[in-house]
């Protein structure tokens, strides 16, 4: 069976089920290959040179990264990359702004009140009109004046969608000139030929091509000394960068274009724009900028480029750049999560009858926000309006994509009721893109109708589409880049397989996927919440997706938790090969989320086995998938132990919460007892005598979910009546590859204190603040310390650069989330921002890395199962190895008592490692008579290296 017969047969099946009609009866062969650009197209002799400057070359991504990524002498971080995917059809539509050079009538026949006229005729007229001046122009022997004419008729022929006669109208151009003698006309008809030529590759969703073909009209307009022709050429070029994904190098191209090409420098520059000349190249340009900003993750600068750009249009009275400005004005709302916002841009977009392709990006966003808000009867409204629109407008990647993206929006508004239309849309988004030969269009289109049936549990039919869509993927051409749409259907089709039973294959194109996004992990620069890959939904997935068909492969056959205690090396090799898998996985899956936290992509690690660290540590790698939470334990010098307790996830989180809730005074102690008892059970039980044979002494968690905020040395054991905490030091980490060698030397203390005792800028007093930041100085002599007013980011920049300091302790209001732009320390004038915590507190004379950093009165954003990625975001940015730190805010005296504790202990017993100081540290508040409550001793948490 062909490849045809397959699809042709699989898309009936799917209108049938629908109940639908098949609108079209299958393609052709998906194996033609795109026609690639051929420059002898070009008129003989004419000199194709490229630009001065290579747009793909302007600048090293690396080089764009934040500080603490860039490379320093003994740090961790790789950096590489391009800075980004191409665009998604499935998420927010941004559009595009391309310079277009329309002949005009009045050059070529002298009237330029005739070509006023011909522009408010309809299109078809005007088509009639240029054919008659192409054939009188052509027996005159003009050939000039012939070949506008041609590019006239190509474009329009864009403009209905027509794009085999655009493309022959774009060819007789070009060959008109063919033998003509060089001169200015000559040069200035083949820059818009090509101009021309390029908006057509662009629209059919052949960028590459495009940029080539602009790169020679550049050539053509600097030869007709027409430097508007070669700054519009120059913004295509930038704009096909965009369509791709080369984030970084739009950016500094734009910047030079702004500046005529002379660097402007770093982005807080962009200041010096106010000084251009007023034109609608510059406000195309902004337009771009703006854009792009919103792609890297810089909203403010976007935002105040694009109301720039937006007074220049409204200057000009140019009514199609001011829509253009409002629009990704509104995308910039919805990118921050502003919806009412979003909607009241998108509407005065509509509201000002902007360019049909505007209008219709604008109503497709809008829908999306209606959905997001849930208001039905207004979203029915767009919905009805897009029908209608969706009927009338001609074939072109922009319609195609903009049949994907309302088909999600249904999908998210009601996946029943409205299967059917998208469906329907796929379909048709499919067929265009293979009209278009627009093969990432078509993936898309079958990627996502293979998701229906997929959601509908028709397997085969999903394997069948889903193949059909990842075969495309593969078959590119060669300059495009294919991996952010492989890595989505190679998931795809193994989760089908794994449906079907056939999990060998299915762990290969999962293990495929991890690759595939490892790979762009490296490569992505830019965190656009909309466009680049969700952790949540379609990273975190894949990892324990694989995670989970690894476990099931060396799942032991029921053995009991007894046996796990008594025969943990008993496992077959091919059973530790999978666990061994199962744990380097999840290792990459911990510093892709720290990447995605940084929206950096520079953490790379060495491998690092515990053993090389602590002989007499355990460390626990936890899952909470689907159906199961499943722990490897790694000792030293043994083969990894699996165990595993088969819960459903919601289930487990219920009870991971209860015990999280019940850390609270409030709570009967009974409840409290038996809620972490049941999580001890879960954890700890199996391996008890196991770690009690290896005499282990500290426990290290590499959590996952929402065992992350969890207390976890208030786990507590009913046999033996006592808190983990109790029997075991305890610390955390993000990944042990994340570790940095060495210890706390004996006595060696030289310590910066900092702190806010009195109220600030609305955060409550803290008054314990000035007895533990002074009792602690009393400890450690060689100390400074900067208190209230005297705590400023400034004082902190100051005194860490001039101090080789190996202690940092900040007794100050903060919260750490799982989103960077939400977690800070508070000081006397403003917040340090964890992304800038490299700068505060990295000091380029230090030899050696901040041995502990102490965050005392901080917490952990409510509601947020990730918020410890705050806590290892600000050890990795201060360069600690190892942070202390609290899980919810607690009250002053307990913690200034536990803090100083806490040093006394690091102080007076010489080679005792910190997470041992800590417990003593908690045991003395839990042997208090005020502080017995976990309340109070167990959110302290060590992260990092604990010795």
């Amino acid at each position: 069976m062909t490849m045809k017969q397959v699809w042709g047969g699989v898309l009936l099946t799917t209108f049938l089920m629908l109940g639908l009609s098949p609108l079209w009866a299958g393609p052709a062969e998906i194996s033609q290959l795109f026609p690639r650009f051929n420059e002898s197209e070009l008129r003989p002799g004419f000199p194709v040179n490229r630009p001065s400057w290579d747009l793909e070359g302007i600048v090293n991504p690396a080089d764009l990264v934040m500080p603490a990524c860039r490379a320093q002498e003994g740090n961790q971080f790789v950096i590489s990359g391009r800075g980004g995917v191409p665009s998604d059809p499935r998420s927010l539509l941004r559009g595009e702004i391309l310079w277009v050079d329309r002949p005009s009538g009045s050059p070529i026949d002298g009237r330029s009140e005739d070509w006023v006229a011909l522009e408010r005729l309809p299109i078809s007229e005007q088509v009639q009109w240029w054919q008659r001046q192409e054939q009188r122009l052509g027996r005159q022997g003009d050939r000039p004046g012939q070949s506008l004419a041609l590019t006239a008729l190509s474009l329009l022929d864009q403009d209905l969608g027509q794009w085999s006669d655009a493309m022959t109208a774009s060819d007789a151009s070009l060959a008109a000139l063919s033998d003509s003698p060089e001169s200015r006309e000559v040069a200035q008809a083949q820059a818009i030929a090509l101009n021309g030529r390029g908006r057509a590759y662009f629209l059919q969703g052949q960028p590459h091509r495009a940029r080539e073909t602009w790169q020679a009209a550049q050539t053509a307009y600097d030869q007709a000394q027409l430097p508007e022709g070669r700054w519009g050429s120059l913004l295509n070029q930038i704009q096909t960068l965009q369509t791709s994904g080369y984030y970084p190098q739009a950016r500094e191209a734009l910047i030079s274009v702004l500046g005529e090409l002379e660097e402007l420098g770093e982005l807080e520059e962009l200041e010096a724009l106010e000084a251009f000349p007023l034109s609608p190249l510059m406000v195309q340009a902004q337009a771009q900028l703006g854009e792009v900003l919103q792609l890297l993750a810089e909203p403010q600068q976007s935002q105040e480029v694009l109301q720039r750009g937006l007074s220049m249009a409204q200057e000009l009275g140019d009514d199609d750049l001011t829509a253009q400005l409002q629009f990704r004005l509104a995308n910039g709302h919805r990118d921050q999560q502003r919806l009412d916002a979003a909607r009241t841009g998108y509407e005065a977009v509509l509201g000002a009858n902007p360019d049909p392709d505007v209008a219709f990006l604008a109503r497709l966003n809008l829908l999306a926000v209606l959905v997001d808000r849930k208001e039905t009867a207004a979203a029915q409204a767009q919905l009805e309006e897009l029908k209608v629109l969706l009927r009338s407008r001609p074939p072109s990647r922009q319609t195609s994509y903009g049949r994907i993206n309302l088909s999600q929006s249904l999908l998210r508004w009601d996946a029943i009721a409205y299967q059917g239309l998208a469906a329907q849309q796929l379909s048709q988004a499919v067929e265009e893109s293979r009209r278009l030969q627009d093969r990432r269009g078509q993936s898309y289109g079958l990627g996502q109708l293979a998701q229906l049936y997929e959601q509908a549990e028709q397997w085969d039919a999903a394997e069948q589409l889903t193949q059909q869509a990842l075969t495309l993927a593969q078959t590119f051409e060669e300059r495009l880049d294919n991996r952010d749409l492989r890595a989505l259907w190679q998931w795809q089709l193994g989760r089908i397989l794994d449906r079907l039973g056939r999990q060998t294959e299915a762990i290969a194109l999962y293990r495929d996927t991890v690759s595939l996004l490892d790979e762009l992990r490296l490569d992505l620069v830019s965190f656009d919440p909309e466009l680049q890959f969700s952790y949540r939904q379609q990273i975190e997935p894949v990892y324990l997706g694989l995670v989970r068909l690894l476990l099931e492969r060396a799942a032991t056959g029921g053995s009991s938790h007894s046996d796990l205690n008594s025969q943990h090396n008993s496992q077959p090799n091919s059973q530790q090969t999978a666990i061994r898998e199962a744990q380097s996985t999840l290792i990459s899956l911990r510093l892709t989320e720290l990447n995605n936290f940084f929206r950096e992509t520079c953490l790379e690690a060495d491998a690092i086995d515990v053993e090389d660290l602590d002989e007499s540590a355990a460390v626990f790698y936890t899952a909470v998938l689907s159906d199961r939470l499943a722990v490897i334990l790694s000792l030293a010098g043994e083969d990894p132990i699996l165990y595993e307790t088969r819960k459903p996830r919601t289930e487990l989180e219920e009870g991971l919460t209860a015990m999280l809730e019940s850390i609270n005074p409030a709570v009967a102690e009974e409840d409290r007892l038996e809620r972490s008892a049941q999580v001890y059970d879960w954890l700890i039980r199996p391996v008890q005598e196991v770690l009690r044979q290896h005499q282990i002494k500290t426990l290290v968690f590499v959590p996952d979910g929402p065992l992350r905020n969890l207390p976890l040395g208030a786990l507590y054991d009913r046999t033996s009546g006592e808190y983990l905490i109790e029997e075991y030091a305890i610390a955390l980490s993000q990944s042990l590859q994340l570790v940095e060698a060495g210890s706390l030397a004996d006595g060696e203390f030289k310590a910066l204190l900092g702190g806010l005792s009195e109220a600030h800028q609305g955060f409550s007093a803290i008054p314990a603040v000035e007895l533990e930041v002074a009792q602690i100085a009393e400890l450690l002599p060689e100390s400074e310390f900067l208190l209230n007013q005297a705590f400023t980011r400034d004082a902190l920049v100051a005194q860490s650069r001039n101090d080789a300091f190996n202690v940092i302790h900040l007794a100050t209001h903060g919260q750490f989330s799982s989103r960077a732009d939400e977690t800070f320390l508070l000081t006397w004038e403003g917040r340090i921002n964890v992304e800038d915590l490299d700068v505060v507190l990295r000091s380029p004379t230090r030899p050696n890395p901040i041995d502990l950093l102490v965050l005392s009165a901080c917490q952990t954003a409510r509601g947020d199962d990730r918020a410890t990625l705050g806590i290892a975001g600000f050890a990795l940015r201060s360069g600690a190895r190892s942070t202390l730190a609290t899980l919810w805010s607690v009250q002053d005296e307990p913690t200034a008592e536990l803090m100083v504790e806490f040093y006394q202990q690091l102080w007076a017993n010489s080679g005792q490692n910190k997470a041992e100081s800590l417990r003593q540290a908690q045991l003395a508040l839990l042997q208090s008579s005020n502080y017995q409550h976990p309340a109070y001793w167990s959110p302290f948490i060590l992260l990092g290296n604990w010795r």
